[in-house]
C-alpha cells in the first residue's frame, strides 16, 4: 500500500521544492517528501499550499508521487481558483466579541483595537511586559466567542519554555521559531507562514 503524506509546500530556487510539516514549523528535516519541478509545474502549485497525495521512493529519497488534494481542493478545482493576487482585499467585518469573554485585558482589546475575522495582529513589547500572555489570552477568548474559527499564532525569537507552554495552554496552531534559534529560521518561518496563510 502506498505511502500518503499531508505537509505545506516550499518551493525552492528550481522551482521544485519540498513538502514540510507544520507540526514542526516548517523547519528541513531528512524526512521531507521532494516535489519535482514537472508536479509544481502541472497542478500550478504554489509555496505555502497545503498539498496531500502519495509518496514513492526517488533517487534521492522519498518524493511526491501523486497530487490528491491541493488546500482541501481536488487539482482541477485549485487550478481553476482565482489567484490570491487577483483577490479583491476585503476588511475584516465580523467581529469577534471579545468584551463577552469575562477579563479585563479582553475588554480593552475590544474596545481599543477590535478583531475581526480576518484581523492580522503584531503585539510588540519590551521583554517580560506579558504580549505572551496577552497572545495566549486573545488565542483563548477568540476560541471561546467562535470555537469554529482557525487560530495560528507564530511566535518569534520566544524562549523556548514560554513556546511549550503557549503549545500546552492554548488549542491553536502554534508556529514558533524560539530564541535559541538562528535568523535565519526566523525569517524563514516568518516567510512560510504567510506563504501558508
Amino acid at each position: 500500500m502506498a505511502e500518503t503524506i499531508q505537509g505545506v509546500l516550499e518551493v525552492n530556487g528550481r522551482r521544485g521544492g519540498y513538502v514540510r510539516d507544520p507540526e514542526l514549523s516548517f523547519a528541513a528535516t531528512p524526512d521531507d517528501v521532494w516535489v519535482a519541478p514537472t508536479l509544481v509545474s502541472r497542478f500550478g502549485l504554489v509555496a505555502g499550499a497545503t498539498v496531500a497525495g502519495t509518496v514513492r521512493a526517488g533517487k534521492k529519497g522519498r518524493e511526491l508521487a501523486t497530487v490528491d488534494t491541493i488546500c482541501g481542493l481536488t487539482p482541477d478545482e485549485f487550478q481553476a481558483r482565482t489567484p490570491f493576487e487577483r483577490l479583491t482585499a476585503i476588511s475584516p467585518d465580523r467581529r469577534f466579541p471579545l468584551g463577552e469573554v469575562e477579563t479585563v485585558s479582553m475588554r480593552v482589546v475590544d474596545l481599543i483595537a477590535p478583531l475581526g475575522r480576518g484581523s492580522r495582529a503584531l503585539i510588540v513589547a519590551p521583554p517580560k511586559a506579558g504580549k505572551t500572555q496577552l497572545l495566549e489570552e486573545l488565542a483563548g477568548a477568540i476560541r471561546t466567542v467562535a470555537p469554529a474559527a482557525r487560530i495560528i499564532a507564530l511566535l518569534i525569537d520566544e524562549r523556548p519554555e514560554e513556546v511549550t507552554h503557549f503549545r500546552r495552554a492554548v488549542p491553536v496552531e502554534v508556529l514558533a521559531s524560539s530564541n535559541d534559534e538562528t535568523l535565519e529560521s526566523h525569517v524563514h518561518l516568518a516567510e512560510m507562514t504567510m506563504a501558508h496563510v
